[in-house]
């Protein structure tokens, strides 16, 4: 078993799922904004997060500037579905969260002021705060920013003749992996990049519609989608690619999980724009009909990703793939016999999110597990789908002694940055005391009353063949009484 430290950025994008457990707050809390750390490193990001419970965010403002702070990309887009028991019924809260990341600039103090986001036509507020930069801290990795590397198949001399005189642009298909495993997430982003000194004025059209046809086009049959939903295209980045500066219009992103091992083809698609012919100096940018413009398609070239199949196991076509590692919330100490605890087992990472299965529970005579809630959150965002999964445990014990969780639950996954499977433990222990209840009735307060009823209810087969009688007299009783109904309808109408 590997207990791992966090390698990703999880936590500015709130999927430290434990905080959501209090679930009146979420009922009270519609829509709120949420921000990341306030002290973090050079090489760490802030986040400033807008969410809504039960309803999707269908339109929102601009995110604040923040000075010496820089927007990176589009704000993400995540989900976390939460499920618990309350009062033996099952209550389902489905969280709606869009993120904006912010890379500092240099060291020091800065001020977030009072700033407002209308969402869902509904103006929230907040008051601001100050964001503490340090230095460069090399624990905490590199922030992931696209580079020259990511585009050289884009721009090799067979690709040159997409790039035409009049209009220094290409459509380019980047995928961040050219081969994976097996249920192996990778990355496939469409952009038109527009060179710096381009002087020829381009105007999309018609983008929605054309972006759902190419999305069609691109998503393979054989794989899992989580599509990005990039709803406006943000503000163009700069990129250097071989010595020169593109501004980069990402308007499509998504991440494929492949279920089997066939190698995936993505076609070579097409972007229409207007472009001016000619132009009018003295309004070089404008579009009009005094202007000659021309439908111009810019084209991507086709990409192959290949799969390799998983290794030899047992529960190849059942587990999770992706690199994870395990959170889990420790038992109380002090525990007796017949009372039960809340335990927590927690799967955070980067990968399918939506495939993992629920860990395995080994049976024990002296421990008996309730399944009482599960909470998952997906985060689509920078270039890859990360996020968590809970799940909670109501444990009886009926004898004394000292446990070890380890023993009893394990969820295995595939991680393809090893190439080995691997195993996720518990490192839990727990004490209880007491007198052995194995034989005896458990009673608790805890456990919803659906639980609470089995112990009081008859095992035993009804045989329905012997109740004819019932439910003839049953018949009988409800013939009469709407003969009687008939016979008071009739004297009233002719009273009247």
């Amino acid at each position: 078993m590997k207990q791992k430290k966090s390698i990703f950025s999880l936590n500015n994008y709130k999927i430290l799922i434990i905080s959501l457990l209090a679930y009146g707050n979420l009922a009270a809390q519609e829509m709120r904004i949420e921000v990341g750390k306030t002290k973090i490193a050079l090489n760490e990001a802030f986040t400033i997060s807008i969410e809504s419970d039960g309803k999707e965010i269908n339109d929102f403002g601009a995110f604040p500037e923040i000075p010496n702070f820089k927007k990176i990309s589009s704000p993400s887009r995540a989900t976390s579905q939460s499920s618990f028991s309350a009062n033996g019924e099952v209550r389902n809260i489905t969280t709606y969260i869009r993120t904006q990341t912010y890379h500092p600039q240099r060291e020091g103090t800065f001020a977030l002021r009072p700033f407002k986001i209308r969402v869902n036509g509904k103006d929230l507020d907040y008051e601001g705060l100050n964001i503490q930069v340090t230095a460069y801290d090399p624990t905490k990795g590199e922030l992931e920013e696209l580079n020259a590397e990511d585009f050289e198949d884009l721009l090799s001399e067979k690709e040159i003749k997409l790039i035409e005189v009049n209009e220094d642009a290409f459509l380019g298909l980047t995928i961040n992996k050219n081969e994976v495993f097996v249920g192996e997430g990778f990355t496939v982003s469409l952009a038109l990049y527009i060179s710096a000194e381009n002087r020829a004025p381009m105007q999309y059209f018609e983008l929605g519609k054309q972006v759902e046809e190419i999305a069609k086009k691109l998503k393979p049959a054989n794989c899992w989608e989580e599509n990005f939903d990039i709803q406006d295209i943000p503000e163009s980045p700069r990129l250097q690619i071989n010595g020169k500066v593109y501004l980069q219009d990402k308007f499509y992103e998504a991440t494929f999980f492949p279920f089997n091992n066939q190698a995936i083809t993505f076609p070579r698609v097409g972007l229409q724009m207007k472009v001016k012919k000619k132009i009018d100096l003295q309004n070089p940018n404008e579009f009009s009909d005094k202007t000659e413009t021309e439908i111009k398609t810019f084209y991507s070239n086709p990409r192959t990703v290949l799969v390799k199949q998983l290794p030899r196991h047992p529960l190849r076509e059942k587990v999770a793939v992706g690199v994870f590692y395990l959170q889990e919330a420790y038992p109380p100490q002090g525990i007796a016999t017949g009372e039960s605890f809340k335990y927590t087992f927690q799967i955070m990472g980067e990968g399918n999110i939506a495939a993992i299965q629920a860990p395995n529970i080994s049976d024990n005579p002296n421990l008996i597990f309730y399944a009482s809630n599960t909470q998952q959150f997906i985060n689509r965002g920078q270039g890859k789908v990360s996020g968590a999964i809970l799940y909670e445990y109501q444990i009886i014990p009926s004898e004394a002694g000292k446990y070890a969780l380890k023993n009893q639950i394990a969820w295995i996954f595939f991680n393809p940055n090893t190439a080995r499977y691997d195993t996720l433990r518990p490192l839990a222990q727990f004490n209880v005391t007491g007198e052995s209840r194995r034989n005896s009735e458990i009673s608790t307060t805890d456990l919803n009353k659906f639980y609470q009823r089995i112990p009081q209810e008859r095992n035993t087969l009804i045989d329905q063949s012997n109740d004819e009688w019932f439910k003839l007299t049953i018949k009988f009783i409800l013939g009469i009484m709407l003969a009687i109904m008939l016979v008071w309808v009739i004297w009233h109408r002719g009273i009247s």
